[in-house]
């Protein structure tokens, strides 16, 4: 179904993602053709695969020989910035023997997927959708990493690589255990349909009292344009970063800034920090005589006002000016 071309799809697909998510007795089974078609089609529907609270297998051939996921549930991206904790309820797992964790797309090892955490090494790393438990191995001394890379680091690149084995260094793995989700909707970890009824009341609650949004509305530009700063503000624009975390990823050289071509694009450094963007700052500041340094998160970027102005009438004057600034940019 859809509702003005956002798209939800569910049911039943023949086709699998990932070689470990059909196998058999003597592992995956994998077709590579059926993958990258089915792969594209989702990327060309511009949906998001929304992961299933449960087993990672929803289908079993009788003698329990074969075993696939077939049950998937996807929507369009624009969902979430509809509903923009929709996935963070159900998107923390509990790592066992890693077979069903994707060490960089999904979250395991903080807050965050470690493709957002470390966008640079995600870049560079050769097994971008892998799982843990095909990143290392066991040894008598326990389990090793075997990280790999398409080029050699850059000398900056290894304190990178270093913080992100502090932080999968303290992770315990356990052989005979199976990995599981973690529902964030309940200390327990369990789900259960009251703590998601109360979880959803919350969200919706939190975004209709949402002062920075409220402001986007009633500041006088075109539709077209509060649309792009509400998004900006809500994580919800196409930035590099963003699509990380949606299991989208680029080429490296793709991945830049396009301003400065020096650092991997996110949605902070592409509006605040680009050294080719803050010129333009500078320059508007100058205007009103203010040169005061700006924040260098979007939502905070949005919501300063600069010091020389002290009546609303102004503010909403300078938020027309950073719309207008923004939307060129």
């Amino acid at each position: 179904s859809s509702s003005n071309n956002l798209w939800c799809l569910a049911g039943d697909f023949n086709s699998v993602r990932y070689e470990t998510e059909r196998v058999n007795l003597h592992g995956a089974i994998h077709n590579s053709v059926d993958t990258t078609m089915f792969n594209e089609f989702i990327a060309n529907m511009e949906v998001e695969d929304i992961p299933i609270v449960g087993r990672l297998f929803t289908w079993f051939k009788p003698n329990g020989t074969v075993k696939s996921r077939l049950n998937r549930f996807m929507v369009s991206r624009e969902w979430f910035i509809v509903w923009p904790g929709a996935l963070g309820f159900v998107q923390e797992w509990r790592v066992g023997e890693g077979s069903r964790v994707r060490f960089w797309l999904d979250k395991w090892a903080s807050t965050t997927t470690l493709a957002v955490a470390y966008p640079r090494l995600f870049i560079n790393s050769t097994h971008q959708h892998s799982s843990i438990v095909e990143l290392g191995s066991w040894t008598e001394r326990g389990w090793e990493w075997h990280l790999s890379w398409r080029r050699n680091r850059f000398a900056w690149e290894a304190s990178l690589e270093e913080q992100l084995y502090q932080t999968i260094r303290g992770i315990n793995f356990h052989r005979a255990v199976q990995d599981s989700w973690r529902w964030l909707g309940d200390s327990s970890g369990e789900f259960s349909v009251r703590s998601a009824y109360k979880a959803l009341i919350a969200e919706y609650a939190s975004a209709e009292n949402d002062e920075v949004s409220n402001s986007i509305w009633l500041t006088p530009v075109p539709p077209k344009v509060q649309m792009c700063v509400w998004r900006m503000v809500n994580k919800g624009l196409p930035s590099v970063d963003n699509l990380a975390r949606r299991n989208i990823t680029l080429g490296e050289q793709q991945s830049l800034c396009q301003f400065c071509n020096g650092v991997a694009e996110t949605s902070n450094h592409i509006f605040c920090t680009c050294p080719e963007v803050d010129k333009i700052w500078k320059q508007c500041l100058s205007w009103i005589k203010c040169p005061a340094p700006l924040p260098q998160q979007v939502r905070q970027h949005y919501s300063f006002i600069p010091g020389p102005i002290m009546c609303n009438s102004d503010a909403v004057s300078w938020r027309v000016v950073w719309m207008a600034t923004t939307w060129n940019i």
